[in-house]
């Protein structure tokens, strides 16, 4: 993301799945995965650049995912 130690983008979107958040949990957080995604978004943020972010719910919830026929 890094070109010549300036970012290339002012503004991104981070899209987090809550599969990710989970750690392999299978539901839930894991606060050490939480924990690193936070600090990463936070060194950007620190450089300047603008962070949207975007977060999965459907495995932190633990919800079956339904599926149309």
């Amino acid at each position: 993301m890094k070109s010549g130690g300036i970012y290339m983008y002012k503004r991104v979107l981070v899209k987090v799945s809550g599969e990710a958040l989970g750690g392999g949990k299978g539901k839930g957080l894991d606060f050490e995965v939480l924990k690193e995604v936070a600090q990463e978004i936070k060194m950007m943020v620190s450089k300047g650049v603008e962070v949207g972010i975007v977060v999965g719910r459907t495995e932190i919830f633990g919800e079956e995912k339904k599926v149309q026929e």
